[in-house]
């Protein structure tokens, strides 16, 4: 990654959903808010994988494989991320504002745009441990763990659907020690 600030842009105005960029590779049913399919990371015959639209995450209930849409190709296709992103049609591109703004400005960006991308991946691989986890619970039938694990990963999905919000990346970004610790916790 050079050293200019980017911006990120979808090719298309749905480019991005998770469930189109999901729904490239497997089929999926609606059910409720969530889509569900079957997971392509392991032998499924009853689907398993659940998409959440509004969040922008799966997650396996069979093999505990979780992320974001981002995570999901790389994953699939045995790429890094910079592939995935050209996978995805995501161009890299100086942002107009970032060209006018001040160099210490931009650096802060950069700054802030390279750890929601470290953060984001850290919180996946969160999620990843407790989709794990829970399925130790429900194969335990610990329905106490169960609903614990739920919890967490209901707060963990809404830090992760945050950190990609800009009225809220700032505030997220001032506290990382807190949350670091709270997802420490957790894993």
């Amino acid at each position: 990654m050079d050293s200019r600030a980017i911006q990120l842009s979808f090719s298309g105005p749905e480019a991005h959903s998770i469930v189109d960029v999901i729904g490239r590779y497997i089929r999926l049913r609606q059910s409720g808010k969530e889509y569900f399919g079957l997971c392509p990371f392991h032998a499924d015959q009853n689907p398993s994988l659940a998409v959440n639209k509004e969040k922008g995450l799966y997650h396996c209930f069979g093999c505990g494989e979780a992320g974001d849409a981002i995570r999901f190709v790389m994953t699939i296709n045995k790429v890094s991320f910079k592939e995935a992103l050209k996978i995805l049609g995501v161009e890299r591109k100086p942002s107009a504002r970032m060209r006018s703004s001040s160099t210490k400005t931009s650096k802060a960006a950069v700054v802030l745009t390279r750890w929601v991308v470290d953060f984001s991946l850290r919180l996946s691989d969160a999620l990843i441990a407790i989709g794990q986890r829970k399925l130790l619970a429900c194969e335990l039938h610990w329905a106490e763990e169960q609903n614990r694990l739920y919890r967490e990963w209901a707060i963990l999905s809404l830090f992760h659907q945050d950190i990609f919000d800009p009225r809220f990346t700032k505030e997220i970004y001032d506290r990382q020690t807190d949350l670091g610790a709270i997802i420490n916790a957790i894993i």
